[in-house]
Order: structure tokens, then sequence, then C-alpha cells
């Protein structure tokens, strides 16, 4: 008998300081395995973001403290995550770089939490684009998972970052779920790269993104109006007319053609499309008409 109650000491023991040492590693902002015991409540949570915080004493080794509190390696207390994130919201700009450099490094499910938090502790500054923001927002998409990127590419497009198209592209050619929002953001953005691939969701993609593409393409201009011109000329009807209705509000001089031969060859297509099509023609002509008018005018330019 007493060999087993010796036993039962020494478990207790253990198990005392271990949890002993739980508590001090939680307050220490050490991670906790699953299982660990946890501090749930709010009020708590808070306090052990505060302890890190005055451990950490300069804003820079703060705003790490709160990082690895936010974003464990491990499973730990969902309070105290929680309670780190909103911190770290707080420190606004000094928040930014860090976590843009913590995207790839968290695990794959912190990451649409980490893409959140530098959000909206960008959302906090009165004025400026700190430097590392849209790199930060660009990674969320290189690394993250679908909710990452469903985040992080409409931010992209808000800013209308030329340089992300390709990052783009990748993210919905992996995961075409995703094609959709990419092709809105492609038009928002307005890089003339973007046309093959838009030209490719117009012409092989997804029926339900075609007229999407369309607008996109319009909205690129320039040489993306010539896959949209091309695209009048098909003969798959519901192409054309998407081509051709995208195209009617930006049309312009070097456009003319296009509408003319689009009306000529393709009369039986929606009525109101074709009259809209030669309405526009015959305008564009009168202004092309004034132009070469005004410019026979003109006297010479001095040579």
């Amino acid at each position: 008998m007493r060999r087993p109650l010796v036993l039962l000491l020494c478990t207790l023991l253990a198990a005392g300081c271990t949890a002993s040492a739980g508590r001090r590693a939680v307050e220490a902002g050490v991670p906790q395995p699953a299982g660990a015991a946890q501090a749930t409540d709010p009020t708590a949570a808070q306090k052990m973001v505060e302890d890190a915080k005055a451990r950490a004493v300069a804003i820079p080794a703060q705003v790490d403290a709160l990082v690895a509190l936010a974003f464990p390696s491990t499973p730990s207390d969902p309070a105290v995550r929680e309670a780190a994130r909103n911190e770290l919201v707080v420190f606004g700009e000094h928040a930014i770089t860090p976590l843009a450099a913590a995207v790839p490094r968290v695990t794959p499910e912190n990451r649409v939490h980490v893409v959140k938090t530098m959000m909206a502790a960008f959302r906090r500054l009165s004025y400026g684009l700190p430097p590392d923001y849209l790199p930060g927002i660009e990674a969320g998409i290189w690394f993250g998972d679908h909710a990452t990127r469903e985040l992080a590419i409409p931010e992209l497009a808000r800013f209308r970052q030329r340089g992300a198209t390709l990052t783009l592209v990748d993210a919905a050619t992996e995961d075409p779920s995703l094609a959709g929002l990419a092709v809105r953001a492609m038009g928002e953005i307005g890089d003339p790269r973007a046309r093959f691939w838009l030209e490719t969701q117009l012409r092989g993609g997804d029926p339900a993104l075609r007229a999407d593409a369309a607008v996109a393409l319009s909205r690129i201009g320039g040489p993306a109006l010539v896959s949209l011109k091309d695209a009048m000329k098909s003969e798959d009807r519901a192409l054309r007319e998407t081509a051709c209705r995208a195209l009617l509000p930006v049309a312009g001089l070097d456009d003319i053609t296009a509408l003319h031969e689009y009306a000529a060859a393709f009369p039986e297509d929606d009525p109101a499309l074709v009259e809209a099509v030669r309405t526009a023609a015959a305008m564009l002509e009168e202004a092309l008409a004034a132009r070469q008018e005004n410019d026979s005018a003109s006297p010479p330019t001095p040579q």
C-alpha cells in the first residue's frame, strides 16, 4: 500500500509542476500544446498581453512579442490570441512591417488572421502607405489559403497594384474558384499585361465570367480592346454580343471600323445592341469629321 501512495503523491506533485510551468509559459508568451490549460477569461487574456508588453518595453520588441502571442506555431489559448491581435491593431504603422514579414513564416491556418490584422492596423492610419503593406498583402496571396486570398485580392485591386498581375494569374490558375475575383481585380488594376489571361477567360473560361472578363478588358483599354474587337467577329453569338456590349461605352475613333463591321456582319443579333452600335458609329463618324475639319482649318505649325 505504501508504494502506490508514494506514486500517487509523485504524480500529483508532477502535475502541479507541469501546470505551474504551463502558466509561466503562457505568461511569457510561449504557445502551449494541445490539451494545455487555457485561460479563456478575456480579462486574464488581456493581462497576459499587457504583461508581455511590459517585459518587452520598447515598441519593436512589444510588437514582436504580440506577434508571437497572436500567431503561435502550436495550439494556444484563443482568448490570448484574440487579445494580442486586437493589441497589434492599435500599434498601427509600427505593426505593418512585422506582420508582413510574418505572413510566410506562420502556420497556414494563421495567415488569414495575419492579413486581417495587418489590414485592420492599416485602416487606423490617417495618411500614408507603409512600404511593406502591399508586399505583405501580396505575400498573403502567394502563401495563403483560399480564405487568405479572398481577403487579399480585393485589397491589391483597391490600390491598383500593377505589379501583382502575375501573382493574381498564378493564384487563379492554382485555385479556379478565385478566377472571378481575379478577373474583377484586374479590371480595377488596369495592367495591360493582364489582357492575355483575360482573353482566355473571355473565350474559353467559365461562361459565367465572360461578361466580367469583357468589362475588365474594356477598363484596361488600349491594346486590350483588340481582344474585344476580335471577339466581336466570333461565330459564337453570346461571345460577340458580350464583347460588343463591353466595347460600346469606351469606343473611340479607332473603333469605328470594328463597329461598322459588326453591324454589317451580324444584323440578326440583339436588335437593341445592333441599333446602339450603329448609333455609336454614326456619332463617332461625326466627331471624326469635325476633328478633320478643325485640323484643316488650323494654320500650319511653323517649322
